[in-house]
């Protein structure tokens, strides 16, 4: 309060010594202490000063306005989250972003690999991809997640190597034998509940496509889908949960 009233103060201060000056200079004048010219000279300083000092005063309110605006702005941007999107086309870039996001990832991964495998031949992009994933799995420092659809032994064979090769508390997988019927069911990733990407449901055999989204609201839909799946799934916890799904697929 006491800082705000002297900044009040002072911008009232030059104005006011002008106006005393200016008065002076008009005094000595009458009694012959200035002459004509010195007094014209004096005043015209003084309104110069006085000018100045309104411009300088204007500048720092535009730039006080303009702080506060800029505030304002920031407050809105933190508050109001911008969406973005984008549709990548090649698989292997796919592969890529997936896999920086797997290391850069902080609390937790939810996969889920629910659609029809694809024919495919396991490129060098996928083989890094599935070494970096092995690791974050094996450090078990952030929750993992994993949701499969079954359709052959080959999603149920990586639940069953890190049950067989390490002792866990973070990583968890529920699974679903392939029903009678085909649905298009869609693979999607959950980044620390923020960043996604899924695969377009797709025509069996046919090139697939990709979409990444980072919005935490946007990734509440996906969670939703994905607890509603996991809450159904079958939990595998021991390899006799997986010898059991194994005869189910026989």
């Amino acid at each position: 309060m006491k800082s705000k009233n002297w900044s009040n103060l002072k911008s009232y201060l030059i104005p006011i010594i002008s106006i005393i000056f200016g008065s002076l200079a008009l005094i000595f004048q009458r009694i012959n202490a200035l002459s004509e010219k010195d007094t014209i000279s004096v005043i015209l300083t003084l309104i110069i000063l006085l000018i100045t000092t309104e411009l300088i005063e204007r500048k720092k309110r535009l730039s006080s306005i303009e702080e506060k605006l800029e505030d304002f702005q920031n407050s809105i941007f933190e508050k109001t989250e911008i969406a973005r999107v984008k549709t990548i086309f090649k698989r292997e870039d796919a592969l890529k972003y997936i896999k920086d996001r797997t290391q850069k990832c902080n609390f937790s991964i939810d996969q889920a690999s629910i659609d029809r495998k694809m024919n495919r031949v396991i490129s060098q992009e996928r083989k890094q991809y599935d070494k970096i994933r092995d690791q974050i799995i094996k450090k078990d420092r952030l929750q993992y997640r994993y949701l499969g659809m079954l359709y052959n032994e080959r999603r149920l064979n990586f639940v069953r190597q890190h049950l067989e090769k390490s002792n866990l508390n973070n990583f968890f997988a529920g699974l679903y034998v392939k029903t009678q019927e085909e649905h298009p069911f869609m693979n999607f990733v959950i980044f620390d509940k923020k960043h996604i990407i899924a695969r377009y449901p797709f025509t069996y055999g046919k090139t697939a496509e990709y979409i990444v989204i980072e919005s935490s609201e946007a990734a509440k839909l996906f969670l939703g889908y994905f607890d509603k799946l996991w809450d159904e799934s079958k939990k595998i916890k021991t390899i006799e949960d997986c010898n059991e799904l194994l005869e189910q697929l026989k």
